[in-house]
């Protein structure tokens, strides 16, 4: 009886252990979207111009935007930005470092659901995010103050 029930105990143990290692927590909605995090059902969306404005230092309510990414951390995709027409920019990061997302999605359109506000950024912050997105020595050593910045915590992306 013990050598049936150990094997099997291992077994599912394993099965387990593999079934929850996965840091992308990622499904396939179809063949081009791909989600990542807690998935959602695509609703009425802001688009990042419509977002940037209602962004303030209280947490929002859940929300949805939809936009373009411009940059992605290049140590292992655990943020992204998104801009406004104008350039302003919107960081965004993952639920309780839950997810992460790939580091080559730049100019691919995602759809987010989340929470937004805003703080200031200290220089060491600012400059650890430049790091991530492999910036320049110049960059980096150009950061001298804090700043306001703008985030969205996503709690699911879905790739578009």
């Amino acid at each position: 009886m013990m050598r049936i029930v150990l094997p099997a105990l291992f077994s599912l143990m394993l099965i387990a252990a593999a079934c929850s290692a996965d840091n992308h927590a990622e499904s396939t909605a179809d063949a081009e979207q791909t989600v990542f995090g807690a998935a959602f059902t695509p609703a009425s969306y802001f688009t990042v111009d419509e977002l940037f404005p209602l962004i303030t230092a209280q947490e929002s309510e859940p929300v949805q935007v939809k936009g373009e990414v411009i940059q992605v951390c290049q140590t292992k995709g655990c943020w992204l930005t998104l801009q406004t027409s104008d350039e302003k920019s919107v960081r965004v990061t993952f639920k309780d470092y839950e997810f992460f997302v790939p580091m080559d999605i730049a100019g691919r359109e995602v759809m987010m659901e989340g929470i937004t506000w805003m703080e200031e950024t200290s220089v060491d912050h600012q400059r650890h995010y430049l790091e991530d997105a492999n910036a320049s020595a110049e960059e980096i050593s150009a950061i001298t103050e804090p700043k306001i910045s703008y985030y969205f915590e996503a709690a699911g992306v879905v790739l578009l």
